[in-house]
Formats: structure tokens, C-alpha cells, sequence
């Protein structure tokens, strides 16, 4: 006896098993699969979820939304799937990195579909392609592909994760032969309605059509006239036709004519037969011969639509599976508990009438929106056809409210529009100058949901450990073991171009010594070697260093947890911590803290040092030859970017906190005193990278000398703007921790300079404008409220900064900015450069001048900046070759 169950129970709730999944069907309820589809999903810990639907059913069920959609449950995505009929195939492929689970059935993604009607499925299990269930995986997986790459925005990308980890999916084999299925002792064929063949096509070639004894059709739905049960009759001449029908939901076919043909009720087939839960949906064809039985069983309909004619492909999408086994005790009619009863009924008086040829709701818009995403402030819109005419998008939240309405002028497919409240935006269509609705509603995507779909099982530790809290930012270091260090990103070979960030514009990247010779593309080759560019240059905002750096980012802008009993006097810490050296008083046991605050430390100075490491190799060739020529050339990217913003976040999390240690001194009860060392010391600015003075010396330093090489650009834009939010933020946390550090009187040139290079090498002539500059003061007026660690001196740091050195910053940069008029005032002879003048260069930002001396070609100069070598106590660099002439800053 086949057992009745709930299909959504194969799944499990193995958490290793499977990442991805690819669910096809006809009709999609989309609040029975968030309620109740995905969590079970998201229970297997399955993040990857791809639906794929049909096209005319989707533009129904986005017609009647209720604002809960997406709402909940943003990380899936569905995709329309039109069909001369419809799609209609309902496949459920879950893939992992070892394991793959198969289920092919009759089940649409609804309450009934997978919860209360008669459906039937077959479900098989893969953990290595030598599965013998291998083949009809390959078989599935060929299949899905057509529809696959109608995908659209980043779900491409998204498809690309499973190939990736579930690597077994292209070593599949694929045959046409019966595949043996030796442990269940049958053989199976996988069917399909394709462009070469029908369902029935293949039901003809595969099954003998003689000495059939018994054809036994189970389907709810048919074709009026029963032409496709008058084919199976014709051309098996079956000695039994019985054909079970649902008189209570069905489409029967009251015009066949039934000679030859015994019809039975499906409430008389089953003994436990409900009305209220037993709604016939199954789809199933069953032969019997003298010596063996075939089993039809999926997605397809007695109609000609589903499953075709000899000759002519089918209307519809459809999929299933066609079994084979010599006869035993028990038919699988029988072991489905199917009892044919003795009493016929008579089609033609039974209520509801089939399928006619129109019968498929159509709703004729002049345009079909496919697709819609939203990157950052832009939805762009896929639609079927080029675009033309006067036309507007009308965009509207969850209550059907218009927020946005946006004129279109661009005549292409794909269209890119700007919007102003991305938080609120749901759903749109396009509209014409009547405000008449000429499309279809779309829901809209989000990409920033869409990249939390990774698979990738390093993702997977980092985003449990993103899910953590970090009281007092106790445990953040934890994210460190995810970073990736790499300055590069996957795809950046090939990038001929490099922003300036002096000037906001673009420049040529030096060209190779030896030009090469590159194959002309033809245009669909190349739209689609730059759509996989721009797919992978998007997967860098899923990068765990760029999502480490934006958690870390909201984290200490409050969004997470408080310091709350973080209340410690900044002039107590001075006073306790004179020296400088982390060493503090005794303190109260009582107050002690759960943290384990030398593995926190360590940690970080962990990461300080690395990246250090990773700065200094970059530098290593400039450095040694001293030559301008060979600064680095390898653009700043979206990961290298996140990586030093991270180091500045964990200054922003632990400078002033300090942590309790056992020490070996024995207080006079005989106990290890208890006492307190700091996260980070202050230092000096020789320290190495473990203070907060090596940090900016060293690393900030070097990082805003390779950042002479300019941004790079990305195709994309969303990470664009996510590149121009991480410079704002390296200016704004930069300026903060310097003007929030105590410098000594002999170390006050060299945090101007680092204040001048970070306001150069962070946005660049962006800050002329007005609104960013607004923005960045509000920003150094936010730190100030909420620092808490604030030395005494902050607030007059900042004043003097605001007053005096960025309005002298901003004229300098306006005079540099005007190439005609105001650079000429900046450029002087460097033979009358003094000792302890700051000067300016492109490659190396701003400098003070220790050393000049006459050469051959013009002069040497000994220049002092963070990032360069340290010599007696301060970052050197000797006989840098400059020209005759140099920009001046003072």
C-alpha cells in the first residue's frame, strides 16, 4: 500500500542537505507558500528559492495583492513562464552540495495542491551521479533549462549559486533510454513536452500497443469532445478503458462518445473519500498487459493540450514520469487504494462541462511586465517588448496607494528608472496619458534580499554569526575569521578604465606594454559575456567583507545592541592610564564582566596587522625605488574599501573600553587581583599597529596611498552608489577617530596631513558640492553627540576642524579643481619649497616636506606622511624624483 502523506514532509529538516531549490507549477498562492511552503524551506535551511509559474496565472494573482506579499518573506523569487497553453509542469528540484531531491507530481504551490487534494507524486533521492536515479535528475535538469534562462535581474545570478555548489548537477548523465531503477525493480523515462516530441508521442513510442488489457485514466480536467481519450482508445485498443472523473470539481467530456468507455466517480473509488478534502487533482494513465504494467503519472491533463498528438507538439508545459515493471500480487492502481466500483455513470448528464478551446484566461495588455527589481534608488523593468510612446510607470505600496509616477522616455526593453522612497515602493505598471493601465502589475523585487539567497557555506557561518548579539560589542571580533582579504574582486581583469577621485572623472589606465588582439564579439555574444560581468561584479555586495563591513556600520550606528553601563569618564581613563600602556588600578570584583576581553584584543590587533601586511606588499615596488612611476596601480574596489572600514568600525567599538584580566599580583586573602587593560591604546605615532596612532599611521596610511590609483567602475550600479556610501563613510569615521585622538604638540603636522589626505582620497572633488558637505558636517555633529569615548579635547578638535581647516581644505580644492585659472595659483618651483611645507601630488596625495635636493632631472625630496617607512620616530620616504615644479597646499 502506497501511503498517503503531505509531500512538504520529504524535505526534512536536515540542515546540510540541501542550500537551493527550483519549484515549478501553474497556479501560486502567494500566502500559503510564505506562510507555510518556505518555512518549511528555511527550516531545512534552504536559502536559494526560485519559482517558476505561469505567466498568465501571475498577472492574475498580482492583481488581487494584499500588501503581506514579500513582506515577511523577501528572499525568494518567481518568475511568468508563458506558454502558447500554459506552463504547467510541477517539479520540485532541491540541490545541495552532495545531495539532490526530486519530486514530480500533479500538485500545484497551493493549500489544496500540497495540503488537502487527491494529488500523486514520485519523489527520488540523489547523493553521488552514480545514483541510478542519476539519469532522470540530468533528464529534469536539461529540461528546466529553456525556462531557466528566461531569468531576469539578478536571478541569474542566483541560478549561477546552485551550478556553483551543486557542482554534480552539470557531471549528470542524460539519456533517451529506460533508466533502471534496480532497487525498486522497475524502469523509468522521464516526459516532457518539447519542441521535437509531445507527452503522447513518447506514451506511443515507449509503451506495445498490443494485447493492452486494461487503460485505467484518473484526471480531473478534460477536452469537451474527449478527443484525447479517443486517441488512447484508437491506438491501444484496450479490451478496458475505465476512466475516473471528479463530478463534484472536474471538467468532464459530456460530448465523447463513450462506447468502449466505462466512466466511474472518483468519491465511489476511495473508502475514505471526504468531500471536503478529497478534490480529485492526481493525473495519472495506467496499461496493463499480460505480462507487465506502465504508470503515466504528472502534470498533464486527458487533454490535447497537455499531452498532444502524434505528430503535433503540445500547447502546454507539462512533465512527468513513465515507470514500467512486470506484473505482480498487486497493480499500482491497487496499491494506490484506487477501488473501481462496479456502478458506471453517465458523462453526458453530469454538471460540469470540459475544457473548451478558449477556455485559458487571457487579458490582452500592450505591454508584459516580466520582471521588476529594485537596486538602491532604481527599478528597472523588463518587459516583452521594446517600449514606445507616451507612457508613465505608476508605482504603489502595500495599500495600492501611489507613491511614485515616472515618466518613460527610453524605447527598449529593459528600463532603468529613479526613484525617491525606495522603502515603500511595491508594486507597478505601466500607465498611457489617460492614466489607463496598459500592463500588467509587477511586485517588485529587492536586491538586497535576493543576495542574502547565498549558498555558499562560508556565507552560511558568517550570516548565523550576523544573526548573533554582541552586548557591548562583546564578540564581534568572531566576524574577523570571514574576511576576505583579497584587494581584488572576482572579475576585474580586462577593466581599462579607473576613477579619479581627485576629480570625480574617469581616466584611461596605462596601456600594457604589448597591445593585445581581441576577437570580435558578435552582439548577442557580447550582450552576454557583459551580462555575466555585470551578474558577477554584483555578487560582490554579498561578499562577507563588504557584509561584514555594512553590519558593523549599522552596528555602531545603534541599530543593534547599547552599551548601556558603558559610562566611564573620559578624563578618569586619562588619568588612570598615564603612561599609556593599557595598565589600570585595581578594580571590584564585583563588577566584573563576562568577556574574554585578551581574545578580543588579539583579534583585533590580528586583523590590524593583516591588513597591514596586505597594504605593505602592495606598496613594496614603490617604495623601494622611490619612483612615481611605479605607485601602485590596482584601483580601490568595493572589498577593498570594506576591509579598512572595518578597521575603523572596531576603533569605533573599542577605543576607550577596556576589559578585566587576572594578574599574577595576590591581593591579602591570597586571590589574583583582578585588573582592568584596554581594548586599544592610544600610542604614539611610531607605535606599530596595535595602538590607535599605529593604526592611522600605519594602515590608514598606507591604504590612502594605494588609494592614488583610483575607484574602480563598476557596470552596475547599485554597487556604484554602495562604493560612493563606503567612501563617505571612510571620511566620516576617519575624520572622527583622528579629531577624537590626543596628539601631541610634535605630532599635530602629521595628523593635518592625514586629515588632508583622508579628505582628498575618501570622495574627492565630491565634497565641492554642497549637499555632501552638508551631510559630512551633520555626520562629524552625529559622532559628536553619540562618541562614547570622548576625549576632553574632541569638541575643540572638531570646532577647529569645522572653522578652520576643512573651509581651507575646500578653497584649496576648489583653486585645484580649476585646471584653467585656480591650479596655476597652486604651483610654485620647488627650489624655493621650504622644510615643513606641505605639497601636493596626485600618486601621493599631501606630504611635508623634510629634505630638498637638486638632480640631473630635477630635484629630490624627502617627504614625510603616514603610510611611509619609519625612520627615527617619524613615516620617511628619501630622494622621492619630483620635476622642477610642485602643487602647494601651505
Amino acid at each position: 500500500m502506497i501511503d498517503r502523506r503531505n509531500i512538504l514532509e520529504l524535505i526534512g529538516k536536515h540542515r546540510s542537505k540541501y542550500h537551493s531549490c527550483i519549484l515549478t507549477c501553474y497556479s501560486f498562492d502567494f500566502s500559503f507558500f510564505e506562510e507555510r511552503v518556505l518555512p518549511t524551506l528555511r527550516l531545512a535551511d534552504i536559502k536559494n528559492v526560485n519559482v517558476l509559474a505561469d505567466g498568465h496565472f501571475l498577472e492574475m494573482a498580482q492583481e488581487a495583492t494584499t500588501g503581506k506579499e514579500f513582506k515577511h518573506n523577501k528572499t525568494y523569487n518567481f518568475l511568468p513562464i508563458y506558454e502558447t497553453g500554459v506552463f504547467h509542469p510541477k517539479i520540485m528540484l532541491l540541490t545541495g552540495k552532495r545531495h539532490g531531491l526530486l519530486i514530480l507530481g500533479s500538485g500545484n504551490m497551493t493549500s489544496s495542491g500540497l495540503s488537502t487534494n487527491d494529488e500523486i507524486w514520485g519523489a527520488f533521492h540523489l547523493d553521488n551521479v552514480g545514483n541510478e536515479n542519476a539519469p532522470l535528475f540530468g533528464a529534469v535538469w536539461q529540461y528546466l533549462q529553456p525556462f531557466l534562462n528566461q531569468s531576469l535581474g539578478f536571478v541569474p545570478q542566483k541560478l549561477e549559486w546552485i551550478r556553483k555548489h551543486s557542482p554534480w548537477l552539470e557531471e549528470l548523465p542524460v539519456t533517451n533510454a529506460w533508466v533502471n531503477l534496480e532497487s525498486l525493480g522497475m524502469e523509468l523515462k522521464f516526459l516532457a513536452n518539447t519542441n521535437q516530441a509531445s507527452i503522447y508521442s513518447q506514451l506511443i513510442e515507449n509503451i506495445p500497443n498490443k494485447d493492452i488489457e486494461q487503460i485505467t485514466v484518473v484526471s480531473p480536467y478534460y477536452d469537451r469532445s474527449g478527443h484525447q481519450l479517443l486517441q488512447l482508445k484508437n491506438h491501444f485498443q484496450p479490451a478496458k478503458l475505465k476512466c475516473i472523473v471528479d463530478p463534484q470539481s472536474g471538467l468532464l467530456p459530456i460530448n465523447v462518445a463513450t462506447e468502449g468507455i466505462d466512466f466511474y466517480n472518483w468519491a465511489d473509488c476511495k473508502q475514505d473519500y471526504d468531500s471536503t478534502v478529497n478534490r480529485l487533482h492526481a493525473k495519472l494513465i495506467h496499461f496493463k498487459d499480460k505480462e507487465k504494467e506502465y504508470l503515466v503519472l504528472g502534470s498533464a491533463n486527458m487533454t490535447l493540450a497537455a499531452l498532444g498528438t502524434p505528430n503535433n507538439k503540445a500547447a502546454n508545459a507539462e512533465a512527468g514520469i513513465l515507470i514500467t515493471r512486470p506484473l505482480k500480487n498487486k497493480t499500482w492502481i491497487e496499491e494506490l487504494a484506487i477501488k473501481i466500483p462496479e456502478n458506471t455513470i453517465q458523462i453526458s448528464e453530469q454538471k460540469y462541462q470540459g475544457i473548451a478551446q478558449d477556455a485559458i484566461p487571457r487579458i490582452n495588455y500592450q505591454y508584459r511586465v516580466l520582471y521588476a527589481e529594485l537596486r538602491g534608488k532604481e527599478i528597472t523593468i523588463y518587459l516583452n517588448k521594446n517600449f514606445t510612446g507616451d507612457s508613465q510607470i505608476i508605482i504603489l505600496d502595500r495599500e495600492d496607494i501611489p507613491v511614485e509616477n515616472i515618466i518613460l522616455e527610453a524605447a527598449e526593453k529593459d528600463i532603468v528608472v529613479q526613484i525617491t522612497d525606495p522603502d515603500n515602493v511595491f508594486k507597478l505598471a505601466l500607465i498611457n496619458d489617460k492614466q489607463e493601465r496598459i500592463s500588467n502589475f509587477a511586485i517588485i523585487h529587492r536586491l538586497e534580499a535576493l543576495l542574502r539567497c547565498n549558498p555558499d557555506s562560508t556565507q552560511e557561518k558568517l550570516n548565523a554569526c550576523l544573526e548573533q548579539d554582541f552586548p557591548d560589542g562583546e564578540g564581534i571580533t568572531e566576524l574577523l575569521q570571514f574576511v576576505d582579504y583579497n584587494w581584488a574582486d572576482e572579475e576585474s581583469t580586462g577593466n581599462r578604465k579607473v576613477f579619479e577621485t581627485s576629480s570625480g572623472m574617469m581616466r584611461k589606465a596605462k596601456e600594457d606594454e604589448q597591445k593585445k588582439e581581441y576577437k570580435v564579439l558578435e552582439a548577442s555574444e557580447f550582450n552576454r559575456l557583459s551580462a555575466e560581468s555585470i551578474l558577477r561584479q554584483s555578487g560582490e555586495l554579498s561578499n562577507s567583507t563588504v557584509k561584514i563591513a555594512e553590519f558593523l556600520n549599522s552596528f555602531t550606528a545603534g541599530a543593534f545592541s547599547k552599551e548601556e553601563d558603558f559610562n566611564e569618564s573620559s578624563e578618569q581613563i586619562l588619568l588612570e592610564d598615564n603612561a599609556e600602556d593599557g595598565s589600570g588600578d585595581e578594580v571590584d570584583k564585583k563588577k566584573s564582566k563576562r568577556t574574554n576581553g585578551v581574545k578580543e584584543k588579539a583579534a583585533i590587533i590580528k586583523y590590524f596587522k593583516k591588513l597591514d601586511s596586505v597594504y605593505s606588499k602592495k606598496l613594496s615596488n614603490f617604495l623601494e625605488t622611490k619612483a612615481l612611476t611605479e605607485t601602485p596601480k590596482n584601483p580601490i574596489t568595493i572589498r577593498s574599501l570594506s576591509s579598512i572600514l572595518i578597521g575603523l568600525q572596531l576603533i569605533q567599538i573599542h577605543y576607550g573600553r577596556k576589559f578585566e584580566v587576572i594578574s599574577k599580583d595576590i591581593d591579602a586573602a591570597g586571590n589574583n587581583i583582578i585588573k582592568e587593560e584596554n581594548y586599544l591604546n592610544i600610542g604614539t605615532v611610531d607605535d606599530s599597529v596595535d595602538s590607535v596612532k599605529g593604526f592611522l599611521s600605519n594602515v590608514l596610511g598606507k591604504f590612502l596611498l594605494l588609494s592614488g590609483a583610483g575607484s574602480k567602475p563598476y557596470e552596475y550600479d547599485i554597487i556604484n552608489q554602495k562604493l560612493i556610501n563606503s567612501q563617505n563613510q571612510l571620511l566620516q569615521k576617519s575624520i572622527a577617530i583622528i579629531l577624537n585622538t590626543p596628539w601631541r604638540e610634535k605630532e599635530k603636522i602629521h595628523r593635518n596631513v592625514l586629515l588632508l589626505n583622508c579628505l582628498y582620497f575618501s570622495v574627492g572633488e565630491m565634497l565641492l558640492e554642497k549637499d555632501v558637505e552638508t551631510e559630512f558636517i551633520k555626520k562629524l555633529n552625529e559622532f559628536a553627540i553619540n562618541l562614547k569615548h570622548k576625549i576632553p579635547d574632541f569638541d575643540d578638535h572638531l570646532d577647529e576642524f569645522k572653522n578652520k581647516s576643512l573651509p581651507n581644505y575646500l578653497q584649496w580644492l576648489s583653486n585645484f579643481s580649476d585646471e584653467k585659472q585656480g591650479r596655476k595659483k597652486l604651483i610654485h618651483s620647488i627650489e624655493f619649497i621650504k622644510n615643513g611645507t606641505i605639497i601636493f601630488n596626485s600618486k601621493l596625495g599631501f606630504s611635508v616636506v623634510h629634505e630638498v635636493i637638486p638632480s640631473q632631472s630635477g630635484f629630490r625630496l624627502t617627504l614625510e606622511r603616514a603610510g611611509f617607512p619609519f625612520e627615527n620616530g617619524n613615516p620617511i620616504l628619501k630622494q622621492v624624483q619630483f620635476g622642477t615644479k610642485i602643487i602647494l597646499f601651505r
